[in-house]
This record gives structure tokens, C-alpha cells and sequence, in this order.
């Protein structure tokens, strides 16, 4: 499948409406004031585009593997609602869970394009494993409250994405764009675990803070231009 001319020219639109987006929520978060809006609404604005632009691309491919990446990115929007728009931190949780769906999305989508059993039930072994490990270091650490676990085992499974996706890198580097866009999500997750922990003395953690949506939006603009990617071999739908 080729992309058309009106394909490339819808792309262009969407990448250059996520860096209008992105440029404003980033110069909302120095405190350069160019609007009264909180940058929030630019940050949650710019998922909604990215779910948008996915569904655009299912609607185009009409194909079984189109359908994982807006399925992630709608656990997605409900994950940064509860993280991003929700002011009781109470709640945190559901938008952790939300994310460790979206993460699972993705590995069945990793799957699905490799199409090997043996690889599918490894990752589950090694993935249970890693999870198990992180959280019994975590508990003799005295982390044993709800959301550090699941952020635990969130982070094992995003970390365990990244590492299997060389796998479609094999099969072709178009996927570079997927890898980097998971890339790009573990680099926004460090930031937020450092800015959450503290661990190290004379960082700077309003830098931090900045840190995690500078690499977050773009990881989900390269996630949802992956879904567009042209593939071989399109099990069609309907």
C-alpha cells in the first residue's frame, strides 16, 4: 500500500498542528503567558489529535493491525485524564492501570506482526518474571503502597516493548518510528519516577518535571504516525 498525495498532505497537517501544540504547552510551562489557559488543555489536546490521526489511519488501511495503536491510544487519553485533568490524586491509580493496558495493547500488537508463538509465550515468562523481581526489591525497599507496584510493572512492560520491538525493525526499518516512539515514552517515565522519588541530590526537578512532556508528545506523534506505516500482507477488514 502506497500513501497518497492527500495521505501525505493530511500527515503533514497533523505533524504540524502537534508542534503548534507542543510549542505552546512548552512556553505555557516557562510561565511566557501568551494565553489565560491552563497547559494542561494543550498537553491533553494534542493525545486527542494523536487518537485522531490513528483512527484516520484505520479508516485508511482497513486492516486488522491498524486497529492496536488507536485501541492503546484511547487507554491512553483515559490514562492522562486521571495523571493530567483530575485533580484527586486518589484516582491516580486508574490512569496507572489504563497505562499498563496500553502497554499490553502494544505487545499483542508486537505479536501480532511477528507472528511467532514461541516469541509471544517468552516475552510472557520473562515479562512475569522482571515484574515479580521489580516488585520484591521494591517491597524490601519499604515501597509497598498500590501505585509504586503498578508503576512497577508498568515500566516493565513499556521497557520490555521497546526491546522487542527491534523485532519489526527486522522485518522493516519503517518501524524505527514505532521503537522511537517507545523510546521516547521511557524517557518521559524516568523523568516522572525521578520527579516523584527524589532520588539524587542537586538535580534540579522543575527541569524534571518540564522534562516529562517534552519527550511524552512526541513519543505519542510517533506512535500514531507508526500506524500509518504502509505494510505488506494487510489482513483486510470487511
Amino acid at each position: 500500500m502506497k500513501l497518497k498525495k492527500a495521505d501525505k498532505i493530511i500527515i503533514s497537517l497533523f505533524v504540524i498542528l502537534e508542534i503548534l501544540i507542543y510549542l505552546s504547552f512548552l512556553l505555557l510551562d516557562k510561565n511566557i503567558n501568551f494565553i489565560e489557559i491552563d497547559s494542561s488543555y494543550f498537553k491533553y489536546a494534542g493525545i486527542i489529535l494523536c487518537l485522531v490521526f490513528s483512527l484516520y489511519s484505520l479508516i485508511l488501511k482497513r486492516s486488522l493491525e491498524a486497529i492496536f495503536i488507536p485501541c492503546a491510544l484511547v487507554f491512553t487519553l483515559i490514562s492522562d485524564y486521571f495523571l493530567l485533568l483530575n485533580p484527586d490524586p486518589e484516582l491516580f491509580i486508574y490512569g496507572l492501570v489504563t497505562f499498563i493496558i496500553t502497554q499490553l495493547i502494544y505487545f499483542l500488537f508486537l505479536s501480532f506482526k511477528n507472528k511467532s508463538l514461541f516469541e509471544f509465550i517468552l516475552n510472557i515468562v520473562i515479562r512475569l518474571i522482571l515484574t515479580l523481581v521489580a516488585i520484591v526489591v521494591a517491597v524490601s525497599l519499604g515501597y509497598k503502597d498500590a501505585l509504586t507496584l503498578l508503576a512497577l510493572s508498568y515500566f516493565v512492560e513499556l521497557l520490555a516493548n521497546f526491546v522487542y520491538s527491534f523485532s519489526l525493525i527486522k522485518l522493516d526499518k519503517k518501524y524505527l518510528i514505532f521503537s522511537a516512539g517507545l523510546l521516547l515514552f521511557i524517557g518521559c517515565d524516568i523523568s516522572v519516577g525521578l520527579n516523584n522519588v527524589h532520588l539524587f541530590d542537586g538535580i534540579d526537578y522543575s527541569l524534571v518535571n518540564y522534562m516529562m512532556w517534552v519527550f511524552y508528545l512526541p513519543s505519542q506523534v510517533l506512535l500514531s504516525i507508526s500506524s500509518i506505516i504502509p505494510s505488506k500482507n494487510l489482513v483486510k477488514l470487511g
